[in-house]
């Protein structure tokens, strides 16, 4: 079919009338399964399952509980539904058997018109397929209508495993339901439909019609064809793992783009996450620093930045090249493969990187400008080549660094042992920048770098010395000699080198005195080289510079060395500085254990060094015109050799005289790579620089620079030295490249590991005796096992999927508890544990928008009774809006806790949910504080967030119309809320550290405070003024956050004593002298005695007052208010909550009129039938109204313990029961009300 009018006839001519939802909904039981028995085939108890559930409020609601059901069954009876199916193209479509359904299926998907040839190969794989998993192959043909694509399906499945199967076949069942079920339910308006094709006829071309099948998967279920509408077709009262995934699906192409312009006037924000090594696929550390830097930069657009949010890839290294070796193909293009995979998996997760802007060290477009790097800094004197003994990894088979080798001396990748080998290697000199380096530290521009600074400055060491190259006589070899005075060269008798020298291995030099002389250009001295063990090595040093100490006598009486002669003039230090800078020969700043960096390997895959060796000219650089040097990635003979073997890369002709020549076969260590890349990214097309200075001046240095604390150290100290450098030329405004650092910690997983021989074990070999307390024992052997949280491992079976996880909750639910409870810069130990508080905070969310939306449809033009109910709630609501606002703010913008941002927007959550409807038909301060919600949510859960508003801002009866967000805008583009002008913020004064006292601004003041202003106030305040007394005030510092709150602190030059005041404890019931009468009471079941209770509870009025918070494995707490038929009001205080998958509930009773439980609570008779609890004997007969008092007292508690439990059992029933569904218990119940010896005690009643 080419055209639409086709496809109209097939929906408006061929099908049957369907029915509407509201139809459906009026439906008796045997009527609804008659209509719908066939919506899994020949499984009529499916409809029986959903008859139960009506009324539906969306179609959706419809097709989800089919889906649901067929979720829950068991594994047999899973089977069972597929073996119902028929054979495609089988004996009962042959003989017309099948279904009405399975038959308009299978001839729409033409399975009635193959060949007999074909009608072959679909039976003889059928057998094959039912051979093995014993029921038949199942699939969607409405959805797979080619042969060809259902013969590919079925060979592909042949491979799984039964249970791999099973899951699929169902699947495939929930597809074809799906689409029964549309078959026979309205979902749109007809005439409407047919106008829509009406329209596309006259207005699409003939070249760009779209089918109807197309045109339907765009506006299924009643979407709009904008998709700032949301899926609004989604009515349900709570927010499932399927809504999740259907709304993520909708937003995610809206909410993944960034917005950067080069161009744009707006202050710019240059936020950048350390970019990844493309392994194959995201693991949680991963998750955790993109979901952190997608956060920032997100707040940071709303605040009006223009933000560069760059991503690329650090590409090279030795794990691509082995996995190549392996695998037999090039590592070009499984590192290609990797990132394709990862881009995808990064934007699943909701990131809005510049991908336009992308790009992989491996890239030749990329690492030509590295080689011109290296070149800048070979022209400098700052790279060279020189011989060293070095680290050998006899695994990777390539040179590592000091720092690559751990206290074990083993490979940090390989864990081999580490062998000294002495190569000829390239490095760079960067102890030559280690001053510049040590005190830019300190430079003001930088920003929460903390702990980073020492990490720094202990890498670097304190510059206290000098470093001199000093060339030895009849040798092209020189030696590095460090001093901390230069003055001492004028004085210098003898060099001695430590055994482990370079030289001493090259030379085989024994101990003493060698043949060895130093040429000494400063005075023109010759000085003699011992090898010793015995002298005063500098830290870290293999080089000793002897003049005339008592130990150095001492060793040139030992080996028979003259004294120098006494110089003619002696040089100054100043002199001597000088002279090295001339003659090159170093005298730069440094400590004593800095080292160059050495950056040969001696691998593939890695970016070649730019030189060429001729026996004529020695080292030549490759000319600029002739960049990239490249890799050989075509030659497949040659993968996992070294660039050594590959003789027709190797050989060239020599830049300077032709010759014939050899090109460096060493290649970059990739912490090169990763140098510079974030200059790189500012201006990724410029195919005539490395990059523009003036957009560098424009964007550098980074605001907010985010990753590992691993990274704290290298990678960070040659990124550093690289910017220093270009800084020196001229390229960058600024020595540092840094601003802000934001640490994060790692995502730590339960680990289990067998005590003694340290083997770790999956969580299904292990049986926990004693979770609290971290015993446990291997299941197999008995042997005690160690409980621990490690940084995740496949060697250790800790690691999580995030796949999975998405799969599971959603991307924004993963987003959100990567980002909750610890702060981004503590380690985070990863369990499910942790996921209810955060799920039951968007589904309170989730309701909250929802009920508001309703309200404004069914009563937003009614007028307001209580206006000063009204105005009250109003103006508790702009407080908590402004006081959270500034909280969030701060945490994201300041502090970057955005842990406690999430406890903030929780905190406003509830303010929010305490409106009554009165005020969220009529207030609009409630527009305010939800608008502000939903758009301070929005940077940790795009999707979830778009979705809500798009909700928010369709509701009618807005009363908000001057409000300072646009509503016809979506959330991610709304501007970030901020405190009101006139609302007060604090500026707390503390002294040495101690809250002292708090003044009050009004956020329009406070934004314009200075130190003295806060200075001359607080030392006017007589508790500042009662703190201080006779102490030195030693400093002063003020911490300024504008529309959030001020810090003055006072340090003093002696500690202070606080004394501390006993504070008077307060009745938690109120401040009668007489407090009511009070009973704590906890209950345990499992979820299954639920509904079994519940029929002890009827005919009792009740409404809940006030739901609060959810957080952890808390699943409700709040007030209830029972009253009974003669108006007695009885409050109850619950809180609910699970663990080990059992309910507990912790309730406080309070009749706060009569302090007693006397005419508690009015019984129904056959609530009071349905009660026998063991050990209560004392129980008041039924009285013939068939209601009775709850008398005596201990009959009264059990009546309201047992109703109470059942009311709240009827308020969580919509707690999805997979919390709870795992222990079974007995059905006895047990009651044991002896203990309770007045109103104040606290009895447990256990319910087994």
């Amino acid at each position: 079919m080419n055209n639409i009018r086709e496809y109209q006839e097939i929906l408006f001519q061929s099908e049957p009338k369907k029915i509407t939802l509201n139809e459906v909904n009026a439906l008796s039981s045997s009527e609804f399964h008659k209509i719908f028995i066939n919506i899994v085939e020949l499984w009529s108890e499916a409809a029986v399952f959903v008859s139960a559930l009506a009324p539906f409020h969306s179609v959706e609601q419809l097709i989800n509980a089919f889906s649901d059901y067929l979720t829950r069954l068991n594994f047999e009876n899973k089977i069972n539904v597929l073996r119902h199916h028929p054979d495609l193209a089988g004996k009962l479509a042959q003989s017309g058997g099948l279904s009405y359904e399975s038959q308009l299926e299978q001839k729409q998907a033409k399975l009635d018109e193959l060949t007999i040839e074909q009608k072959r190969e679909l039976a003889e794989l059928n057998e094959e397929y039912k051979m093995k998993f014993g029921f038949p192959f199942v699939v969607c043909v409405r959805e797979t209508n080619k042969l060809e694509a259902i013969l590919s399906a079925i060979k592909v499945r042949l491979n799984n495993t039964v249970e791999q199967e099973v899951e699929m076949g169902i699947n495939e069942v929930k597809k074809i339901s799906r689409l029964r079920l549309l078959q026979i339910v309205e979902i749109v308006n007809t005439k409407s439909f047919k106008m829509l094709f009406r329209i596309l006829n006259c207005n699409l071309n003939e070249n760009n019609r779209i089918t109807f099948k197309s045109l339907l998967k765009n506006i299924k279920y009643v979407r709009s064809l904008s998709s700032f509408n949301g899926c609004h077709h989604l009515q349900d009262k709570e927010i499932t793992p399927q809504i999740k995934h259907e709304i993520e699906n909708h937003w995610s192409s809206l909410v993944s783009k960034g917005d950067f312009d080069p161009n744009s006037s707006k202050p710019k924000t240059y936020v950048l996450s350390m970019f990844p090594y493309p392994s194959g696929a995201l693991h949680m550390g991963h998750v955790r620093v993109y979901t952190i830097s997608d956060s920032m930069a997100r707040f940071y657009r709303m605040n009006r930045k223009n933000v560069i949010h760059p991503m690329g890839w650090d590409a090279f290294g030795l794990p691509a090249e082995n996995a190549a070796i392996q695998r037999k193909i090039p590592a070009d293009e499984w590192t290609k493969d990797n990132i394709d995979h990862m881009r995808k998996q990064l934007k699943e997760l909701g990131c809005t990187f510049d991908w336009e802007r992308e790009f992989a060290t491996c890239d030749a477009e990329y690492y030509r400008w590295t080689q011109k790097l290296f070149l800048m800094l070979y022209k400098e004197g700052l790279a060279y080549q020189k011989e060293a003994l070095v680290n050998w990894d006899p695994v990777d088979k390539t040179v590592l660094a000091d720092e690559q080798v751990d206290a074990n001396g083993c490979s940090w990748r390989s864990g081999a042992k580490v062998e000294k080998k002495l190569l000829k290697q390239w490095f760079v000199k960067t102890t030559k920048f280690a001053k510049k380096l040590y005190e830019g530290l300190e430079d003001p521009i930088l920003e929460d770098w903390k702990d980073i600074i020492k990490l720094q400055k202990h890498w670097i060491g304190d510059c206290d010395g000098y470093s001199f190259e000093l060339k030895i006589e009849n040798c092209n070899t020189v030696i590095n000699i460090w001093t901390k005075d230069p003055v001492e060269l004028n004085h210098m008798n003898f060099i001695s080198l430590s055994p482990d020298h370079v030289l001493v291995k090259s030379l085989n030099l024994k101990e003493g005195l060698t043949n060895l002389n130093v040429s000494v250009a400063f005075t023109n001295q010759k000085i003699p080289v011992i090898v010793s063990s015995e002298v005063p090595y500098p830290e870290q040093c293999d080089t000793y510079l002897g003049t005339h100490t008592l130990t150095d006598q001492e060793v040139m009486t030992k080996y028979s060395i003259k004294s120098s002669e006494n110089l003619e003039k002696t040089l100054n230090k100043n002199e001597i500085l000088k002279l090295a800078e001339e003659k090159k020969l170093g005298g730069h700043e440094v400590s004593s254990k800095l080292k160059d960096w050495l950056i040969s390997r001696q691998r593939f895959w890695g970016t070649p060094i730019p030189i060429i060796h001729c026996d004529n000219c020695g080292s030549i650089p490759v000319p600029q015109e002739q960049l990239p040097v490249k890799l050989p990635t075509n030659d497949k003979n040659m993968i996992g050799k070294p660039l050594s073997q590959n003789e027709s890369w190797l050989n060239t002709k020599c830049p300077s005289c032709q010759r014939e020549a050899r090109r460096e076969t060493d290649t970059m260590d990739t912490f090169v790579d990763s140098s510079w890349y974030f200059l790189r990214f500012l201006d990724p097309q410029n195919e005539k620089q490395i990059f523009n200075k003036e957009i560098a001046s424009k964007f550098m240095p980074v605001d907010l620079y985010i990753g590992g604390k691993e990274h704290a150290v290298l990678h960070l100290y040659y990124a550093r030295f690289i910017n220093h450098f270009l800084h020196s030329k001229g390229f960058v405004p600024h020595p540092e490249p840094f601003k802000r650092l934001l640490v994060q910690g790692m995502v730590m997983g339960q680990s289990y590991r067998v005590k003694g021989t340290g083997k770790y074990l999956k969580e299904s070999e292990v049986e926990i005796i004693d979770s609290k307390k971290g015993k446990a024992i291997e299941k197999s052997t008995g042997a005690p096992v160690i409980l621990d949280w490690e940084k995740m491992s496949k060697s250790k079976f800790n690691g999580v999927d995030p796949a999975e996880v998405i799969k599971e909750i959603g991307c924004d639910s993963l987003r959100l508890i990567m980002l909750a409870d610890v702060a981004p810069t503590s380690h985070r130990n990863w369990s499910s544990t942790t996921f209810p508080g955060i799920l039951f905070w968007q589904n309170r969310i989730w309701m909250t928008v929802n009920d508001f939306v309703r309200l404004r449809k069914e009563k937003g033009d009614e007028v307001p009774n209580n206006t000063n109910e009204l105005d009250e709630h109003n103006a508790r609501l702009l407080d908590a809006r402004n006081f959270y606002v500034a909280g969030v703010t701060f945490n994201y913008k300041y502090s970057h806790q955005l842990s406690v941002a999430i406890s903030k927007m929780q905190g406003l959550t509830n303010s929010i949910r305490k409106s009554p409807e009165s005020v969220i038909i009529h207030s609009p301060e409630f527009e305010n504080a939800l608008a502000s919600l939903l758009i301070m949510i929005s940077p940790m859960a795009p999707h979830f967030s778009s979705e809500l508003w798009s909700r928010f801002i369709s509701a009618p009866h807005r009363k908000n119309l001057n409000a300072y967000f646009d509503w016809n805008q979506q959330v991610l583009n709304q501007k970030w809320p901020e405190v009101d002008q006139k609302h007060e913020l604090s500026v707390n004064v503390k002294v040495n550290c101690i809250d002292v006292v708090s003044f009050k601004f009004p956020r329009i003041q406070l934004d314009q405070l200075k130190h003295d202003d806060v200075m001359k106030q607080a030392f006017k305040d007589e508790k500042v003024l009662e703190m201080i007394s006779n102490i030195n005030v030693q400093s002063t510092r003020f911490e300024h956050y504008p529309g959030c709150h001020a810090v003055f602190h006072i340090f003093l030059d002696k500690p202070i004593k606080v004394k501390k005041e006993k504070k008077e404890k307060k009745s938690i019931i109120g401040s009668s002298p007489t407090p009511p009468a009070i009973l704590n009471v906890t209950f345990a079941t499992s979820y299954a005695n639920f509904n079994k209770l519940l029929s002890c509870f009827t005919n009792i009025r009740y409404r809940i007052l006030r739901p609060c918070d959810f957080f952890y494995n808390v699943i409700r707490r709040g007030t209830i208010c029972i009253c009974s038929l003669d108006n007695t009001k009885f409050e109850i205080n619950f809180y609910l909550f699970y663990q080990n998958f059992n309910v507990y509930v912790s309730i406080s009773f309070c009749n706060s009129s009569s302090g007693t439980f006397a005419n508690l609570l009015a019984i129904p008779s056959q609530a009071c039938s349905n009660i026998s609890p063991a050990g209560s004997t004392n129980l008041t007969p039924l009285s013939t109204s068939g209601l009775c008092d709850a008398t005596p007292l201990e009959s009264s508690i059990v009546y309201v313990a047992k109703h109470t439990f059942a009311f709240i059992s009827n308020i969580i029933s919509c707690v999805h029961n997979r919390y709870f569904d795992k222990i079974g218990h007995n059905e006895e119940d047990i009651l044991n009300l002896k203990e309770l010896n007045d109103f104040h005690e606290t009895m447990s009643i256990n319910i087994y």
